[in-house]
């Protein structure tokens, strides 16, 4: 059977719909229909019923799933294995988080790693979507909850990610410099899709109205900044935001700050070398992560 179309037959088992499958593989979606056909032709049985507008594996289907998420995951560890450099301190090292923890906590430090490793070049993803470290779409991770096993990995993928809890994060409420201290205008918070976030929770729970949703930080803050309307968000970004101040509210929100990475990944010595740095560039900071204020500016 042709790899291609076990590619397709997983990617329609990961996103439920043809279309879905198409655009991971980046094909037009009667390509991935004719793929999906000529597996099925080729096993001599369905591997999906169409149920409520979606694609659901049949017992068949949910075999071939197992077994090419193992081939998948075989044919990347082959991948690389051949084109990682082992024995280099050098050479380019992904790392994926919130765009807040990128901005404040990484950015503004990166020049010391470089004097520290000067061969490393970091590329940083800031973004809330969960990257897949099994797929190599980041090499490390910090994520800001106790990290789950990657599903799309298949049997094993659990296992397969090395992780460290790092820090606990603090959470403030905040409005904009002299704006009225006695009564809140209402909240701004993050968009429906991340409606799930503690903080977004503890923002949607208190009596005033939600004023504005975004699936930008910047433009949240930016809002609170011009006093639309109060901010939940993390002390030690808060803190620094000028045109910001505390409210005295209690915001009983605290989150966990973790570093993830792939075993095999990890024995990289560059990618070794970032992970090592990003865990004491954060210890160092643990009780400004936790209660804000000044930061502790030694070098890692």
């Amino acid at each position: 059977m042709d790899w291609q179309h076990l590619r397709t037959v997983l990617a329609i088992g990961r996103g439920g719909t043809l279309s879905a499958a198409a655009r991971v593989l980046g094909v037009n979606q009667t390509t991935a229909a004719r793929h999906l056909d000529t597996a099925e032709q080729a096993l001599g049985t369905p591997l999906f019923l169409r149920l409520g507008g979606r694609l659901q594996p049949t017992a068949a289907g949910q075999i071939a799933l197992e077994r090419a998420a193992r081939m998948e995951a075989e044919a990347l560890a082959c991948q690389h294995a051949i084109q990682d450099e082992q024995a280099l301190l050098a050479g380019p090292v992904s790392l994926t988080a919130t765009e807040g923890v990128i901005d404040v906590l990484l950015a503004p430090h990166l020049s010391q790693l470089y004097a520290r490793v000067p061969g490393v070049r970091v590329e940083l993803l800031g973004s809330h979507e969960r990257l897949s470290l099994q797929r190599r779409e980041a090499d490390l991770a910090l994520r800001l909850a106790r990290p789950r096993p990657e599903p799309e990995g298949g049997q094993g993928a659990e296992t397969a990610m090395v992780t460290r809890k790092l820090a606990d994060i603090g959470y403030a409420a905040y409005r904009a410099q002299g704006g009225p201290a006695s009564a809140c205008p209402g909240w701004l918070t993050y968009s429906t899709a991340w409606a799930s976030l503690p903080e977004a929770q503890w923002a949607a729970d208190q009596p005033e109205d939600i004023l504005l949703r975004s699936n930008s930080l910047g433009s949240l803050v930016a809002a609170a900044v011009s006093g639309l309307g109060w901010l939940a968000l993390p002390c030690y970004l808060g803190d620094g935001v000028a045109g910001l101040v505390r409210d005295p509210r209690p915001v009983p929100v605290q989150r966990e700050l973790w570093l993830v990475a792939h075993q095999q990944v990890i024995r990289l010595p560059r990618v070794r070398a970032v992970a090592d740095w990003v865990g004491e560039l954060i210890h160092q900071r643990r009780d400004w992560l936790l209660a804000g204020g000044s930061p502790d500016l030694g070098s890692p």
